[in-house]
């Protein structure tokens, strides 16, 4: 503030304070209004209001709350109405869903309901934060064939079942029994994407007879859940 028209030395005072020589004043609150005297040699005096605006407010969204399918992405975008120097994102677990300090979108695959958390700081230290909610909806679907013909045509030559690896981890373990319950085929750790896997048709070797055959499956997927199934297949030739 620049004084004129008086007479040094000058007196300030701040909301009635003992008055001093300098009108430095420190740690003041924003958006507050605070009363200034200024007093002269000659005691002439000026009373000022003084309206101290503080920083803009900070400003973070990271959207509205989601559902996603087991198995498919979540995607989650920060908008802010300042500069931002670093993000954190995080989740209830407390784990970092963001490997640096610059996501300003996060994209990941959640297998459980949660709240994921963002912070961001800008270059003062100074920081806001929002959250949002992500439900993941349970899809335990699997789809096992009820015909198979091992005739090498290269057109379903094998019994196995289907499912996306974004959702599946594993077929734990696939049992086939013929129609008397004697075991003819068991494979553990067969992946849904896998190509030359599951029971090409035959028994020691040997092909095995058209007709029935039951298999029972246990499936692991993505968010812990394990599914044990059962059915027949019909071996055609």
């Amino acid at each position: 503030m620049e004084v004129t028209n008086g007479y040094p030395p000058l007196s300030f005072s701040l909301n009635n304070s003992e008055p001093d020589d300098f009108g430095i004043y420190n740690l003041l609150l924003g958006n507050t209004e605070h009363l200034l005297t200024i007093t002269d040699r000659y005691g002439c005096r000026l009373d000022s209001l003084v309206y101290l605006s503080g920083p803009p407010v900070l400003q973070l969204n990271i959207g509205q709350d989601q559902q996603v399918e087991l198995g498919m992405t979540a995607s989650v975008s920060a908008v802010t109405n300042f500069v931002v120097a670093s993000w954190e994102w995080t989740n209830e677990a407390q784990a970092s869903l963001c490997p640096t300090l610059d996501c300003t979108r996060l994209q990941w695959v959640p297998v459980r309901n949660e709240y994921v958390y963002l912070t961001a700081y800008d270059a003062n230290g100074c920081s806001v934060s929002d959250s949002v909610w992500i439900a993941v909806l349970p899809n335990y679907e699997v789809y096992v064939p009820n015909v198979f013909s091992p005739n090498q045509d290269g057109v379903n030559d094998r019994f196995k079942a289907y499912g996306p690896s974004s959702r599946i981890v594993s077929f734990n373990k696939l049992t086939v029994f013929d129609r008397w319950g004697k075991m003819v085929y068991t494979a553990s750790g067969l992946l849904p994407d896998g190509l030359n896997q599951g029971w090409d048709g035959t028994i020691k070797g040997e092909e095995a007879p058209p007709g029935a055959y039951v298999w029972q499956l246990e499936v692991e997927f993505i968010d812990g859940f394990q599914r044990d199934m059962s059915g027949a297949i019909i071996l055609m030739r």
